[in-house]
């Protein structure tokens, strides 16, 4: 069975089929060709040839499955400049920003030919948000909705140590996590046992944020696909880490499961409630 047709079932079940731009992947390439001989990021390229690229994914997309409106930047390479093209293209909401978490170590198309490196996003918010136009790190009047990797400490900390992880040196961070005094924590159910990842969810959830939003990668969800799920039983494994936190979820918070372009849509609505002066009644 072809990969498109699997997806659409998905889609027909329920799922959302958005967009995932891989620069390495997608056409038109550079005259140097280095968007294709290396993992480039998104903000590596000149935002003509970002928009270019995603232009073409888009549409492809779009021939297949009804146009995309939600987007998640290959290796989270995502730049304030490529709010625009996204909204140009009709997507509603991005999930590429990861808070509280400093990618500078990595690297797309090498600096000495031109590449910005991973970024640091520690500072960005920590809940759903519309960025600023010429900083996507703060909120701003953007019509796109920011739906970041939920990411955080396992219990509460105080405002001055969430200082530290959001600005503070890595090697004070290494030291803290070593220490077992603080340790920051993704929404990746792969890299995290069910209780560490399940008492970050919780404690974000105590305060109050309005999206948990998770990032698994396709190959994670077959046996073999990568190095973490080598066989069927480390398959099941992730599976049973997945059910267990939700679950955990559940006995604590009223949690509905959407897609990120409904959960977009209901922010949209919060909003427009709010700004009326009026009461919603969504949760």
């Amino acid at each position: 069975m072809k990969a498109s047709e699997i997806l659409r079932e998905l889609q027909l079940d329920g799922a959302e089929i958005g967009a995932h731009l891989h620069v390495w992947e997608s056409p038109p390439f550079l005259t140097s060709d280095d968007d294709r001989r290396f993992a480039a990021f998104g903000h590596d390229l000149p935002v003509e040839h970002f928009s270019a690229k995603l232009a073409g994914l888009t549409a492809s997309i779009g021939q297949v499955f009804g146009a995309p409106t939600s987007y998640r930047a290959g290796r989270f390479g995502f730049a304030a400049e490529h709010i625009v093209v996204l909204e140009q293209l009709g997507y509603r909401v991005d999930s590429s920003i990861t808070p509280l978490v400093d990618r500078r170590a990595k690297v797309g198309i090498p600096l000495n030919k031109g590449g910005r490196g991973g970024r640091d996003y520690r500072r960005a918010p920590l809940d759903a948000y519309k960025p600023d136009y010429a900083d996507d790190l703060r909120p701003g009047r953007a019509r796109l909705w920011e739906l970041p990797l939920t990411a955080g400490p396992r219990r509460n900390l105080p405002s001055v140590m969430l200082a530290v992880h959001q600005r503070g040196p890595q090697l004070l961070q290494r030291a803290l996590r070593k220490l077992r005094i603080s340790e920051i924590v993704t929404a990746s159910p792969v890299h995290y046992s069910a209780e560490r990842f399940g008492q970050m969810l919780e404690t974000a959830a105590s305060q109050g944020r309005r999206v948990l939003n998770l990032t698994l990668h396709s190959s994670e969800t077959m046996a073999g696909g990568s190095p973490s799920i080598r066989d069927s039983d480390s398959l099941r494994a992730l599976f049973d880490r997945i059910r267990q936190v939700v679950e955990r979820l559940q006995r604590r918070f009223i949690i509905k499961g959407c897609t990120l372009s409904e959960a977009a849509a209901e922010l949209e609505r919060e909003s427009s409630t709010a700004a009326r002066g009026e009461t919603s009644t969504c949760r």
